[in-house]
C-alpha cells in the first residue's frame, strides 16, 4: 500500500501569513460557544424529564399579574412583557444553575415572541433572524399550546 505523502502546497507555510480577515474568521470560530443556549435550553426541554421541567416553571409567571394563559392566548400587555424580557435576561446571566439559565432564557425568549406577535415590537437588540431561530429552535421542545403560540413569530 502506498502512503500518501504530502506535496509541497499541502504543508503550511511558517513564513507564509493569514490576512486579517481569515485570522478573525478563525478567532470567531475558536470563540463561539459549542452549543448555543437555545440549542442547551431545547436539549434541557427534552424528554419527559425535560416537559415536567418546562410544565412547573410555566405553569407561573415571574411578574406579578401576568398568567400564563394571557401569554398562550395574547395579546399581551407590552409594559408586562417589557418587564418580563428584563427578568429573564436577569435571571438568565445571573445564574447560579443551568436550570435558573435555561428558566431565564425561556422567559426571555417568550417575552420575545410575545411583543414581536401581539405588538410588531422587537424588544431584543439581536438579528432579527437569530432571535426568531433561537424561539423556533426552543418552541420545537415545549407543549403544544406554548409550541403554537411561539411558532407565530416565523409568519
Amino acid at each position: 500500500m502506498m502512503s500518501s505523502i504530502p506535496s509541497a502546497g499541502d504543508t503550511p507555510n511558517p513564513e507564509g501569513g493569514l490576512d486579517h480577515s481569515t485570522v478573525s474568521h478563525l478567532l470567531g470560530v475558536a470563540a463561539e460557544p459549542a452549543v448555543r443556549p437555545a440549542d442547551a435550553l431545547a436539549i434541557r426541554l427534552g424528554g419527559e424529564e425535560g416537559r415536567e421541567w418546562a410544565c412547573r416553571i410555566l405553569e407561573s409567571t415571574p411578574v406579578e399579574g401576568l398568567e400564563a394563559h394571557d401569554l398562550i392566548q395574547g395579546p399581551t400587555d407590552l409594559d408586562q412583557l417589557k418587564q418580563l424580557h428584563r427578568l429573564g435576561k436577569k435571571r438568565f446571566h445571573d445564574a447560579e444553575s443551568n436550570d435558573d439559565r435555561h428558566s431565564g432564557l425561556l422567559w426571555y425568549l417568550i417575552a420575545i415572541a410575545a411583543a414581536m406577535i401581539d405588538h410588531e415590537t422587537e424588544l431584543s437588540s439581536q438579528p432579527r433572524s437569530e432571535v426568531i431561530d433561537a424561539i423556533l429552535i426552543v418552541a420545537d421542545s415545549l407543549p403544544e399550546d406554548w409550541r403554537c403560540r411561539l411558532e407565530m413569530v416565523d409568519q
